[in-house]
């Protein structure tokens, strides 16, 4: 070849594709989700179990006020603190949560598995509260049962998987969570609007 050729041939910098937004952020992920955490078994199953209690997580949040006024003819400016019992009282057990799983035998995975039951039973018992009392009864102890599920959850994964992992392993957590959370709540309205009844939704939530 001639020199002009030759000299561009070789002081030519070669194009580089520049990755797209999608690519940039699945690249991303991938560095930083490290999937191989759910080879344990154990993990795997503290996963599905998220999934599992995400999908009844909002369901009192968002039927709860509705319910009463539509269904159990509570006076708005009653049912309006049903929301705010909650708030409050897992604001305190998230406070002294901690401070629980100090108590012998109490471990933070017992704490949190202690916390869905109850929060699930209470849940399955909502048909049954027609009055304010009960509806506000159920309010207190779902909020502060759980609590424990939100609060305990990195101390449980850091204690299954250790901190070389934690992580990656809390990521995958919050990354279920998030799936369920997005999934959950249409489902459920749907169903609400197929059987025209709030206590459906609570009874599979």
């Amino acid at each position: 070849p001639d020199l002009e050729t030759y000299v561009q041939e070789t002081t030519k910098v070669p194009e580089t594709n520049k990755p797209t937004a999608m690519k940039a952020f699945w690249d991303t992920l991938i560095a930083m989700t490290n999937i191989n955490v759910l080879n344990d078994k154990k993990m795997s199953i503290l996963c599905l179990g998220n999934i599992c209690a995400t999908i009844g997580f909002y369901i009192p949040y968002l039927f709860i006020m509705k319910m009463a006024i539509n269904e159990r003819k509570i006076p708005e400016h009653n049912a309006v603190y049903l929301l705010s019992l909650i708030g409050f009282s897992n604001t305190a057990i998230r406070f002294v949560s901690g401070w629980l799983t100090r108590i012998p035998y109490l471990t933070p995975l017992l704490a949190n598995n202690l916390g869905l039951a109850i929060a699930g039973v209470a849940t399955l018992l909502v048909p049954f509260c027609s009055t304010y009392r009960l509806l506000a009864s159920y309010c207190i102890v779902w909020g502060g049962a759980i609590a424990f599920h939100i609060s305990l959850t990195p101390v449980i994964v850091c204690q299954l998987v250790g901190l070389e992992k934690y992580s990656s392993a809390l990521g995958l957590v919050f990354m279920f969570r998030g799936i369920a959370a997005l999934i959950a709540p249409p489902i459920m309205g749907a169903i609400q609007d197929y059987t025209s009844s709030f206590n459906v939704p609570f009874v599979i939530s």
